[in-house]
């Protein structure tokens, strides 16, 4: 999963796409690139290890003023995670010298046609930087027959269409969007002073004072001209019913202050915790908590319909980071332990925690065994998601199968793994149906659930 921004037009936009950043800085912590572009010349990319705030000084932000800029924040799926491959296959990735110009692109997704691409272009005399997929919409860019910019735009991502992505972009001096016809990934168009933004989450949006228009839809092109974004359909428009939206956004990586697929993250959520309170109805309980931050809202809406009052159970620091997305799995026990750490006065209580999700099972085994090593007489989990059976190919790191708790283990094998003495999940169908309650969204991609992969 990776954060992208792109503004152009504002007053400083080198400065908006760096706010922006800070806000979507959870889709990723591998890296952060900016680059901006004014009067034909691009200045960067600039690329930093580790996270916004502490890769870059202000006198670094404030020199990339002018017309466009682009900002990403990473984190590996494709892409190599040693310090070599990190460097190589930052982002945004800049090609200044090729037939049809030059172009900068910043993406969000998972190629899933990027393998066959990169050996057939290098069958042909090609030649690649890295390991990142995202470099093949480079190649498919340089290869284009430049016709027009809507020609060069829909030969540059007819060859990935069905993939997943959601991309930035500068293109013939302009700032371009696109959205794979899927529309696995989120991806939002703002208007702030005189200019307009594209990134991943509205609250980037927010973030840099920028009002939001709407959603960028899957298969959509957006340009930005000088009187305004245009939009551009070369592949048709799918049904929401058939699209292939990642519904994960909404359990875990989606900030629950921002809007989703044009949806409330955080009411979505919280009927996911009414829809827990409904099923376990008789859970006996001394309180009931959250798993910070991410379960924060299933939580409240668990204890609304539940009628049983919400407790603190956990004290966050959140200078930790996010437990999922460290690759290794001791240093993500690790930082369970450092991340959160029990309240006091819990000794004989039995206590109902709820969490987004439960995906190698690492985070919920060290937090009942850390509530039982101070004395909690019983501990339920309730998981305000579907059973994570099968990894995702298009942009979430859950790499093999067999690292998932839910693929090898039905629950109650997870349950005795996990030390807990209840163990409860939704199920597709009540996670969809949530979906259409709130939302009235359809056309999820569930393949984390039945392995029924929507594009090879």
């Amino acid at each position: 999963m990776c954060g992208i921004i792109g503004v152009s037009g504002t007053n400083h936009v080198g400065l908006d796409v760096y706010e922006g950043l800070h806000a979507v800085q959870h889709r990723g912590k591998d890296g952060g690139g900016l680059v901006s572009f004014s009067d034909g010349v691009f200045n960067g990319p600039f690329m930093r290890d580790g996270i916004i705030a502490e890769a870059f000084t202000e006198g670094e932000i404030r020199g990339l003023d002018g017309a466009i800029a682009l900002g990403h924040v990473r984190y590996a799926t494709q892409g190599g995670r040693n310090k070599l491959d990190a460097a190589r296959d930052a982002q945004p990735l800049l090609f200044k010298h090729t037939r049809n110009g030059a172009i900068a692109v910043a993406h969000n997704g998972d190629i899933r046609t990027a393998p066959q691409l990169r050996t057939d272009y290098l069958a042909i005399g090609g030649f690649f930087q890295g390991t990142s997929d995202t470099e093949v919409i480079l190649h498919n860019f340089a290869k284009a027959t430049n016709d027009s910019l809507d020609s060069l735009l829909t030969q540059t991502l007819e060859p990935i269409q069905e993939g997943a992505y959601s991309l930035v972009m500068i293109v013939d001096g302009k700032l371009v969007g696109a959205r794979d016809v899927n529309g696995f990934r989120p991806l939002v168009l703002g208007k702030k002073e005189g200019g307009y933004m594209l990134a991943s989450e509205t609250v980037a949006l927010k973030r840099a004072r920028a009002s939001y228009i709407r959603e960028v839809e899957p298969g959509e092109i957006i340009v930005v001209e000088d009187s305004g974004p245009r939009s551009i359909r070369p592949f048709g428009v799918r049904s929401e019913g058939k699209q292939k939206k990642c519904v994960f956004e909404y359990a875990y990586f989606a900030r629950p202050d921002g809007l989703l697929f044009n949806t409330n993250v955080a009411a979505v959520r919280r009927e996911f915790g009414e829809i827990l309170a409904r099923k376990f109805p008789n859970l006996s309980t001394d309180m009931v908590g959250a798993v910070p931050d991410s379960g924060n809202d299933a939580t409240i809406g668990y204890c609304h319909a539940s009628g049983k009052p919400f407790e603190i159970v956990f004290s966050r620091d959140h200078f930790a980071g996010r437990t999922f997305i460290d690759p290794d799995g001791e240093k993500r026990a690790a930082k369970v332990r450092a991340k959160l750490s029990p309240y006091e006065g819990l000794e004989g209580k039995v206590v109902t925690l709820v969490d987004d999700s439960l995906v190698r099972s690492t985070t919920s085994r060290e937090l009942v065994k850390m509530l039982k090593e101070v004395g909690v007489q019983g501990v339920n989990m309730l998981i305000a998601f579907w059973p994570f059976a099968y990894h995702c190919k298009y942009g979430i790191d859950t790499a093999d199968d067999g690292e998932l708790a839910s693929h090898s283990m039905n629950p109650e094998e997870i349950r005795k793994y996990i030390g807990a003495d209840f163990l409860g999940f939704l199920d597709q169908a009540e996670v969809l149906s949530a979906m259409k309650k709130v939302g009235g969204l359809e056309g999820f991609c569930t393949a984390c659930s039945d392995g029924e992969y929507p594009v090879s």
